[in-house]
């Protein structure tokens, strides 16, 4: 059920955005990794993020990436 939720939000999500003119670019891996892609291929950048509830895991990710960001020099 979750799945097929998000599947149907991402789709929305990419049809608005295509109507609106906006490029958008999906990437799938270790959020760390590809925000050092990122980087690498557009130079510094600003990170902006909204607080949110999860679980254990997304907590522990999120912990990573503000240890990349630290150690990238990223805001």
């Amino acid at each position: 059920m979750l799945r097929s939720t998000l599947t149907v939000s991402k789709r929305e999500f990419m049809r608005d955005a295509r109507l609106a003119g906006l490029p958008v670019l999906v990437l799938e891996g270790e959020m760390s990794a590809l925000l050092e892609r990122l980087r690498l291929s557009l130079g510094n950048f600003s990170l902006h993020s909204h607080e949110e509830t999860g679980n254990w895991e997304s907590f522990q990710r999120d912990r990573r990436v503000l240890a990349w960001c630290r150690a990238s020099h990223i805001e």
